[in-house]
C-alpha cells in the first residue's frame, strides 16, 4: 500500500536499533527525492546550456524570445520545487496522483531540453531559427503543464474552479495555445 499518514516513518521500522521513529523518512520526504532529482536535472539543463553559450559565444547570435522562454522555464523550475514544500500537507498519498504530479517536474525537464541546441555541430548557432523550429513543441508542453496544474489544484487541493491562481494559469494557457497556432 502506496500511502501514509503524517509522520508515518517510511525507511526502517520503529523498533530498528539506535533510531526512533522520528528519523526516518515520512512519505513525503520520500516522494520528494524523485521530484527533487527531476528538477535538478532540468536546472542542469539550462544551466549547461548557457554555460555552452558563453563557451561559443563567437559563433552563436541570440534571440531575445528564446531568452525569454528560457527564463520562464527555468523560473518554472524554480517555482514549482518551492511551490510542491506545500504537498508536505497531503496526509494520504497514493501511487496515481503522485505520478500525476511527478509528470508536471517532467514537463519542464523537457521543456529544459528544447531551451538548447546540440551544441556539438561546430558552425554558427542562430537561436531566432532554433527559436521557430521548437516554439510549438515549446508552448505546446506549456500549455499541458497548466492543464495539469489546474486539474492538480481543483482534483487535489480543492482549488475551487474560479480562482486568483486559476485566473493567472488560464492566461498562461491562452497565451501557450496561441503559441502553438502562431508561425
Amino acid at each position: 500500500m502506496l500511502y501514509a499518514y503524517r509522520r508515518a516513518p517510511i525507511l526502517g521500522g520503529a523498533g530498528e536499533e539506535g533510531r526512533s521513529p522520528s528519523d526516518m523518512l515520512t512519505l513525503f520526504e520520500y516522494l520528494a527525492v524523485i521530484v527533487s532529482v527531476v528538477i535538478g536535472l532540468g536546472l542542469t539543463r539550462i544551466l549547461e546550456g548557457v554555460g555552452r553559450v558563453l563557451e561559443a559565444r563567437a559563433q552563436v547570435q541570440l534571440y531575445w524570445v528564446h531568452l525569454v522562454f528560457t527564463g520562464i522555464v527555468f523560473m518554472g523550475h524554480l517555482l514549482f520545487w518551492w511551490l510542491f514544500w506545500s504537498s508536505r500537507e497531503v496526509e494520504a498519498w497514493s501511487f496515481f496522483p503522485f505520478l500525476f504530479l511527478l509528470l508536471q517536474p517532467i514537463i519542464l525537464y523537457l521543456l529544459a531540453g528544447l531551451c538548447f541546441p546540440d551544441f556539438s555541430d561546430r558552425g554558427p548557432i542562430d537561436f531566432r531559427d532554433f527559436y521557430y523550429r521548437n516554439h510549438r513543441w515549446f508552448f505546446g508542453l506549456l500549455a499541458l503543464l497548466m492543464i495539469m496544474i489546474s486539474l492538480r489544484d481543483i482534483l487535489f487541493r480543492a482549488v475551487p474552479w474560479i480562482s486568483q491562481g486559476n485566473a493567472v494559469k488560464a492566461g498562461v494557457l491562452v497565451i501557450a495555445l496561441v503559441g502553438v497556432i502562431s508561425s
